[in-house]
Order: structure tokens, then C-alpha cells, then sequence
């Protein structure tokens, strides 16, 4: 027998025992031996014959680990981790709302006393997610407009981060309400179309000359399942999903974006 037909044989065994993405089943048949000849034609025959998609394994793996509690950022991180949309080169972030107009013009979010600007506000939601899927910016700059009460009304960063990846956001007061997370990479592109306070279920997997594949998310409160996670981190039956660390690294992003748009 071939090494091609050898290498068919040893993927089918892995997907007999669940789902892989292509990145995946390529990783664990290189640990196998199998070299790159035997590899892609293998990885082109299993997506031919429906073994192999992407976009099937990412909805199952989303419907999985949200049963199980997991959050829906870290949800989509994971997917990245697994190769879904093969080698990340971009990710954008964008929240933005009118303030005055849905809120009025003497709501403290506006109060450079009390530490206000769209930057402090849905900014943090943008750097946050920027994290989540990159890890800790290695240099972040930022530019900033900023309104008649001397606070910041719309505030744009660039981010570049380990492994070549670039982040990109902006956030704002005075424009209608908008939020996205766009993960960019080689082979496709993840669209979050309501990350940050979820109306729109669901994350998109785009690939070139493809429909969109939606993967749908089941509804839920996230403010029930940030305190479950608190309490359980309390009684020490879990960890906090978002510790110390994290926030020490969110405070020292946003330092930087400050300093640089001053």
C-alpha cells in the first residue's frame, strides 16, 4: 500500500474518533510520520468526500463547549486555535453608540472627573476581544477625537501582536450603535457580528468563493453566567475565566493608548 493510501487510513482513524479541522488532522498525521506529499492529497480527498469541513466541525465544536458553560470569546479563540480560519493575519474590533442621543447629554460617561470617553467605555470591550483572540500586544498606538467636555468621543488604535498578527479598532460616542469582531486569516475569515452584548446569535465562517457558514448559538444571560463563574471561582470549584493577570494586562494596554494619543 501507498503512503497516500496509508496516510487516508491513519486520518480516517482520527476522525473516527471526532471531529478535526483540517489544521488539526494536518498536525497530528505529521506526528505521525506522514510527510507533505502524503498529506495534502490526503486532506483534498477527506474534504472531496465530506470527512473533512471546516464549517461542520466549527459548529459542533461551538455547540460542545458552550454546553459545557465555556464563554462565547473564549469559544471563538479556541476555534482560532484550532485552525479554522488556517494562519490569523488581522483582527478588528469595533463598539460604538450615540451616547446623547440614547442616553443624553449629561450622562457621566462624559465626565473627565470620573474618568470618562468612548475609550474607557465600549473601548475596553474592543481591547478586551483584541486580547482574547491575540494575547498581549507587543506595541499599541492610538488617535483620539475629543468632544466639548474635553473627554474622548471617538478613539482608533492599531495593535500589532506575536506571530505577525495585526489588531485593529475604534470605538465611539457620536455615532449610531455598531459592534463587530472580525478575525482575519489565510484560509478564511470568522465574523462575530454582536460580541460584546449578543442580540445577533451566531458566528459566521467565510471562505472564498463560499456562502457564509453560520454557526448558531444558543441564547443565555451573560450577566447569570459571569456571576456563576464568580461564585464558582469563590468556592473553589473553577477558576476565574478573566483573573488578575488579565485585567493587569487589559490596564496596561490602555496606558499605552492613552499615552500615545495625548
Amino acid at each position: 500500500m501507498s503512503a497516500p493510501d496509508d496516510c487516508y487510513r491513519a486520518a480516517l482513524r482520527i476522525l473516527n474518533h471526532r471531529f478535526n479541522s483540517a489544521v488539526e488532522l494536518k498536525r497530528k498525521l505529521r506526528a505521525k510520520g506522514f510527510d507533505r506529499e502524503s498529506i495534502e492529497p490526503t486532506i483534498v480527498r477527506l474534504t472531496d468526500e465530506k470527512w473533512l469541513d471546516d464549517a461542520r466541525y466549527a459548529g459542533a465544536y461551538v455547540r460542545t463547549r458552550l454546553q459545557k458553560r465555556i464563554g462565547k470569546l473564549r469559544v471563538r479563540r479556541e476555534l482560532i486555535a484550532a485552525g479554522v480560519a488556517g494562519r490569523v493575519r488581522v483582527v478588528r474590533t469595533t463598539f460604538a453608540f450615540d451616547l446623547a442621543t440614547e442616553r443624553g447629554t449629561g450622562d457621566t460617561r462624559l465626565e473627565p472627573a470620573l474618568d470618562g470617553g468612548s475609550l474607557m467605555d465600549v473601548g475596553c470591550y474592543c481591547i478586551s476581544g483584541l486580547r482574547l483572540v491575540a494575547g498581549e500586544p507587543a506595541r499599541a498606538r492610538g488617535e483620539q477625537v475629543v468632544g466639548p467636555s474635553g473627554v474622548d468621543v471617538v478613539f482608533t488604535g492599531a495593535l500589532s501582536f506575536a506571530d505577525e498578527v495585526v489588531g485593529h479598532f475604534d470605538c465611539s460616542f457620536v455615532v449610531p450603535r455598531r459592534a463587530g469582531l472580525e478575525v482575519v486569516g489565510e484560509e478564511a475569515t470568522i465574523l462575530v457580528p454582536d460580541p460584546f452584548t449578543p442580540r445577533t446569535l451566531g458566528i459566521d465562517v467565510v471562505r472564498p468563493g463560499t456562502e457564509p457558514e453560520r454557526i448558531p448559538i444558543e441564547p443565555d444571560n451573560s450577566y447569570r453566567l459571569e456571576l456563576e463563574n464568580v461564585s464558582a471561582a469563590i468556592l473553589g470549584e473553577a477558576p476565574l475565566l478573566i483573573g488578575r493577570e488579565d485585567a493587569l494586562g487589559q490596564a496596561r494596554t490602555l496606558d499605552e493608548l492613552y499615552r500615545s494619543a495625548a
